[in-house]
């Protein structure tokens, strides 16, 4: 997503659609990889900015596909055939110029669409990850934080368990003289061991 960067811009007065299809290449590709998962607040803005993109695009193709229909069914062709076989027919060349206005209506209102689209998608908050790195920050101080207490802690248990180790080798050795006293006869005293 770092090499892809394109610009919509709304004031412009010739939408550049391929621009618009491949941001939404783009956005969408990387919202199915999810590679933004662990950036969760970045993740959503991708995801809403996709799913826009996806539904205008969407949108976008239905109203040229509607247009390709209606100028197919419009039968212009059939009306120019016509005008050059027969000449200037004022009443053919009527229905020829409602074709075209109505050709030319739906073209506006094509570009018009795309138009708005980009007015839509400028309306929507930029992709930011300040708020995640903010919190991933947080949590990392929080992190260390615990980590040092914990470090702590570990270092005070690890000191119990050297002088409980300490105590067991001493009774241990305490165990041993009394059992090697016993065995050679003589009275065991804790203060003979020395």
């Amino acid at each position: 997503m770092n090499a892809k960067v394109s610009y919509l811009s709304p004031a412009s007065q010739q939408p550049a659609l391929d621009d618009i299809l491949s941001t939404t290449r783009v956005f969408l590709l990387e919202w199915q990889q999810g590679n933004l998962k662990p950036l969760p607040t970045l993740y959503e803005s991708i995801e809403r900015h996709a799913k826009f993109l996806d539904s205008m695009t969407k949108r976008i193709a239905t109203q040229a596909l509607r247009m390709e229909a209606e100028l197919h069914a419009s039968g212009l062709e059939d009306i120019v055939d016509a005008l050059e076989d027969i000449g200037e027919d004022p009443e053919l060349l009527f229905i020829a110029q409602e074709t075209i206005n109505k050709v030319l209506s739906n073209l506006t209102s094509q570009i018009s669409g795309v138009k708005n689209a980009s007015t839509e998608l400028s309306a929507l908050s930029a992709p930011n990850a300040s708020r995640d790195e903010a919190r991933l920050f947080r949590q990392q101080m929080e992190l260390e934080t615990t980590s040092v207490a914990s470090k702590a802690e570990i270092d005070a248990e690890s000191s119990k368990i050297e002088a409980l180790h300490t105590a067991l080798i001493s009774l241990n050795i305490c165990q041993v003289s009394r059992t090697f006293a016993k065995r050679i006869g003589v009275n065991y005293s804790p203060t003979w061991i020395g």
